[in-house]
């Protein structure tokens, strides 16, 4: 199943968006930070195995798994800058702009979740990933969190124009 995106007919405010919902945003990004640097410091310092390969395996796992979460934060990111940019336009062609821009972000990082969420289940199962504790815990997380960011974003997508639709 993919998730699309498809602009709405007619025109839409883009005053609605409004300074607490870029509050709402800027909490989840502050509260998604710590994940990463949580990822970092284990890359960093993590456990000795009783065998070198273990020890690598999973240090390799946690290296892809924070590939993929730089990835969609850094994504989620620019969004909540778009929604900072918007709920603070006054003029009504560079809000015009900055919600098209919003809009074109929003669709993308909506479209794309379903496949990080499938990239994340499979990289956790390979190659053992799935044997480390710590690899688990933080792709469940980071799905956790990237469910958040949907539920936070498809509202603000509807808002500037964006209507959501499933395609098989």
């Amino acid at each position: 199943m993919v998730i699309v995106v498809v602009p709405a007919s007619g025109q839409t405010s883009p005053s609605d968006i409004t300074l607490e919902d870029y509050e709402r945003f800027n909490q989840l990004k502050l509260r998604i930070r710590p994940i990463g640097t949580e990822m970092v410091r284990y890359i960093r310092a993590s456990p000795l195995h009783q065998n070198l390969s273990e020890t690598v395996r999973s240090k390799d796992c946690m290296i892809h798994l924070y590939e993929i979460f730089e990835g969609f934060e850094d994504k989620f990111g620019a969004i909540t800058s778009l929604v900072g940019l918007a709920a603070n336009m006054r003029d009504h062609e560079d809000r015009q702009l900055t919600t098209k821009v919003l809009n074109l972000h929003a669709r993308e990082f909506l479209a794309s979740a379903p496949l990080v969420m499938r990239i994340i289940d499979n990289r956790t199962k390979m190659s053992g990933c799935s044997q480390d504790g710590a690899v688990v815990a933080k792709s469940q997380e980071m799905k956790s969190t990237l469910k958040d960011i949907q539920m936070t974003l498809v509202p603000i997508a509807k808002r500037v124009g964006a209507k959501t639709s499933r395609h098989d």
